[in-house]
């Protein structure tokens, strides 16, 4: 049993200055203009409380099992990851075994999650044939979720001799409420 905590703080500021693409003819393509600087400041508390326990309910075979649950200091809310694994010894002597397991698993969300509407925002304007310009402004969903995976593996350990073991293992992953930051264009 056991217990994780973990506080972040993040205070800062972020000021840009105008960027300009040119073409290769030293003609102007495209400018971003900030709006001035931005101050961020966050401070998150993650707590984790774990239990794990080991048994052995055959000579030959062991069961691992426990339960971890984590508070999010960034987005709130708790999430409880259960897992379970074992390991079977296929000889007497213990050279061969096959293990396998389960799990769910999360992730800490970083602390600039929390702050990244608070950057400043930018006019893009491009320039040329078409000219255009828009006003780009960072924005979350507003139901962002700790990011998880469901875990398994299965492998086979085979002890060849006392300096050699040969491991084989299979691992399967499948994440899901990761964050991304992906461009949304608003009103065409």
């Amino acid at each position: 049993a056991g217990v994780d905590l973990l506080h972040t703080q993040y205070d800062g500021t972020s000021e840009s200055r105008p960027v300009l693409i040119e073409r290769a003819d030293g003609t102007l393509v495209r400018r971003l203009d900030f709006s001035g600087a931005a101050a961020q400041a966050i401070g998150a508390t993650d707590l984790g409380l774990f239990a794990q326990d080991r048994w052995q309910i055959h000579p030959r075979i062991f069961v691992q099992a426990g339960i971890r649950v984590d508070r999010d200091g960034v987005l709130g809310g708790a999430t409880a990851s259960p897992r379970i694994g074992t390991a079977v010894l296929v000889t007497n002597s213990g050279s061969v075994v096959l293990r396998g397991g389960w799990g769910r698993y999360v992730e800490r969300t970083p602390a600039m999650a929390g702050v990244f509407t608070s950057f400043e925002s930018f006019v893009d304007s491009r320039l040329g044939a078409a000219p255009s310009t828009a006003l780009v402004t960072r924005t979350a969903a507003g139901d962002l979720r700790t990011a998880s995976s469901r875990t398994w593996d299965a492998g086979l350990d085979v002890r060849l001799s006392e300096r050699w073991l040969l491991r084989t293992t299979a691992l399967s992953r499948d994440g899901s409420d990761e964050l991304v930051v992906a461009p949304v264009a608003a009103g065409g």
